[in-house]
C-alpha cells in the first residue's frame, strides 16, 4: 500500500516537472507541484486508506459475528439433543411409577374386602362363643356323667375357637402394618410422581425455548465474496465475485459463483455492502434488485486519464445501504462501463439483520 502511495506521489511529479498536472482545473505556470496539489493529494490519499481500513474492519467484524452464531448453533442443537434424551427417560420413570402405583391401588382396595371379611369371620366367632358359653352355663347343672363328659367336651371346643380367634386377632394386626406400610409407600409414589411431573414441565419449557432459539439461528443467511481475481469488466457485463468467504443459509451459493446473481432465501430486511476497486478514471458500478437498477456506486476520479499504468492506480469505492427482501428476490452489481476490477478489497457482502 505505502509502495503504491509513493509510486502515486512520484508519478505526479514527473508530471509536473513535464507537462504541468492538473487537478483543480488551474495549471501553475511555474511547472513545479504547488502546496495545494500537494495536500490535495495527500488529503485523497488519506480519505481512501481511511475507507480502505473501515471496509476491512467491518467485514472481518461481520465474520466473527457470524461464525459466533454458527457455533451457538451448534451448541444448541447438542443441547436439545441432550434435553429429549432425558424428557424421554423421565417420560419412561414416570409410566413406570403409575404402573406401580395402580398396583398399589389395586392392592389397597383388596385389602379393604379382606380386612371386611376377617371382621365378619370374627364377628361370626364372637357370636358362636357366645352361644357355646351359653350352653355350656346349661350343661353345668347336668348330673348326669354323660352330660359331663359332653361339658368337657364342649369347654375343649370352646378352647380351640378360642385360639382360632387369637390366631385370627394376630393376622389382621399384621394386614394392619401391611396396609400402613402399603399407604406410606402410596403418598411416597405420589408426591415422587408429581416431583417428575413438576421436572418434565420444566424440561418441556425449556425444550420450546431451545427450539425456538434453533429456529432463529437456524433463518440467518450471510454471504461475503470477494473477486477472484484482477481483471477487464466490459460494460453492462454482471461483475462475479466467485471467490466465497463466508455462506451462511445460502443454498444457491454454487449458483451464485457462476452467475452473480445471489437469490434471497428467506424474507426480511437486509444490510449489503459493495466495494470496487478500480485503476480506471470515472469507473461507475450498479446495484440491480429484481432486474431493476436501484443504487449507483462510483470509483472516484483519479489519474491518470490514459490508462497507461492502471494497477498502480487504482482506487475503491463503497456504497452500503439496507432493503427489504422477499423470498427468490435477486441481486447482482453490473459495470457501467468498461473497468478494469482488481480483487484487492473488492468484495461483495449480504446479511439479514431482522
Amino acid at each position: 500500500m505505502i509502495g503504491k502511495n509513493m509510486n502515486v506521489v512520484f508519478v505526479l511529479f514527473i508530471l509536473c516537472k513535464t507537462e504541468g498536472f492538473l487537478l483543480d482545473g488551474q495549471t501553475d505556470s511555474s511547472g513545479g507541484l504547488t502546496e495545494g496539489h500537494f495536500i490535495t493529494l495527500m488529503k485523497l490519499l488519506i480519505e481512501e486508506k481511511e475507507q480502505r481500513h473501515k471496509l476491512e474492519f467491518a467485514m472481518t467484524q461481520l465474520h466473527s459475528e457470524f461464525e459466533s452464531l454458527h457455533k451457538n448453533y451448534s451448541d444448541l442443537q447438542s443441547n436439545c439433543s441432550t434435553i429429549l434424551e432425558q424428557y424421554s427417560f423421565l417420560k419412561n420413570e414416570t409410566e413406570v411409577l403409575q404402573t406401580n402405583l395402580e398396583e398399589i391401588n389395586k392392592n389397597k382396595a383388596n385389602e379393604k374386602i379382606f380386612q371386611a371379611h376377617i371382621m365378619r369371620s370374627i364377628s361370626d366367632v364372637t357370636s358362636n362363643i357366645s352361644k357355646i358359653q351359653k350352653e355350656v352355663d346349661d350343661l353345668a347343672q347336668l348330673k348326669n356323667v354323660n352330660q359331663l363328659k359332653d361339658m368337657i367336651s364342649l369347654q375343649s371346643v370352646l378352647k380351640t375357637l378360642q385360639q382360632d380367634l387369637q390366631r385370627v386377632k394376630q393376622t389382621q394386626q399384621a394386614r394392619g402394618q401391611d396396609f400402613l406400610a402399603l399407604y406410606n409407600m402410596t403418598l411416597y409414589l405420589r408426591s415422587l410422581s408429581e416431583a417428575q411431573a413438576h421436572r418434565m414441565s420444566g424440561l418441556s419449557l425449556q425444550l420450546d425455548k431451545n427450539q425456538q432459539q434453533i429456529a432463529n439461528v437456524s433463518n440467518a443467511v450471510s454471504l461475503t465474496a470477494c473477486v477472484s481475481s484482477s481483471k477487464n469488466i466490459s460494460a453492462q457485463s454482471v461483475i462475479l465475485f466467485s471467490h466465497i468467504k463466508t455462506s451462511i443459509g445460502v443454498s444457491d451459493a454454487a449458483s451464485f459463483k457462476t452467475n452473480g446473481t445471489f437469490k434471497c432465501p428467506s424474507a426480511g430486511l437486509y444490510l449489503m455492502t459493495v466495494a470496487v476497486t478500480s485503476g480506471i478514471f470515472n469507473a461507475h458500478f450498479y446495484v440491480y434488485i429484481n432486474s431493476k437498477k436501484e443504487f449507483n456506486g462510483l470509483v472516484a476520479k483519479h489519474s491518470p486519464t490514459n490508462y497507461t499504468d492502471i494497477a498502480n492506480f487504482e482506487h475503491s469505492g463503497t456504497i452500503i445501504f439496507t432493503a427489504r427482501l422477499g423470498v427468490n428476490d435477486t441481486i447482482y452489481v453490473q459495470a457501467g462501463k468498461f473497468i478494469f476490477i482488481s480483487n484487492w478489497n473488492s468484495c461483495l457482502s449480504i446479511t439479514k439483520i431482522k
